[in-house]
Parts: C-alpha cells; structure tokens; sequence
C-alpha cells in the first residue's frame, strides 16, 4: 500500500519502432532486429504502449502518476555499441551510423522510451 513503481521503457509509439516496422515488412529485416538488440547480451523482450501498462497496472491498484521522455540513444556511445553487432558489415554499420546522426535531432522532439511512474493507492 502506497507504494510506487518506476518504468524506463521503449515504447512501441515512437517513429523509430514504426520505421523499422515498416522497412521489416518491405523485406529490410536489419534495422528491426537493430531496435531489437537481436543477438545481444541483452535484447529487449518486449516494446510497450502506455495504454497497455496503465491498464495492467490498474488491475493491482495503481494509477499513473507521471511521465517524462527518456533519450533512446547518445550518440557519443552508438558507434561504439553498433560495434558490438557481430552480423553487421561495414556499410551497414556507417549508414545506420548516418541515419541515427541525421534522425537525431527528431528524437528529441519523438521520443522513442519514455518513463512511466505509477502510485498505489493507500487501500
């Protein structure tokens, strides 16, 4: 009762989800499996809708309470971390290192993660 729970999550609304979406549909499977962090040490399981979370956690009592924009990326570490991507070739690593410099600045303004804190009730 009355406690909290804090959320940093990448958030299936954002235009980089929808992007790589589209482009695995149009047969371009890399930048999916990118956002995916397929064949990392940790890739992520699942990317989430902030409908879906307010209503899961409604069903245990809790509201939200608040939510902020979270920076997806930096750019000072992604070349290194595009690095780690055993399956990537050269020119995939640069031009996705161009396309993530260029798409940048529209990260600020769509946000890609976001943080969600939800509140119990004292009941």
């Amino acid at each position: 009762p009355g406690g909290s729970v804090m959320l940093n999550v990448p958030v299936s609304s954002g235009l980089m989800f929808k992007v790589a979406r589209s482009m695995y549909r149009l047969g371009m499977r890399y930048p999916f499996d990118r956002i995916w962090q397929k064949g990392f040490v940790s890739p992520h399981v699942h990317y989430f809708a902030k409908g879906n979370l307010v209503r899961m956690l409604a069903r245990h009592g809790f509201s939200l309470a608040g939510e902020t924009d979270l920076a997806l990326f930096s750019l000072g570490g992604v070349n290194r971390r595009l690095g780690l991507d055993p399956d990537i070739r050269a020119v995939q690593r640069y031009s996705t290192l161009a396309a993530l410099y260029l798409y940048y600045p529209v990260s600020r303004m769509l946000p890609d993660a976001r943080a969600f804190v939800f509140a119990r009730g004292a009941g």
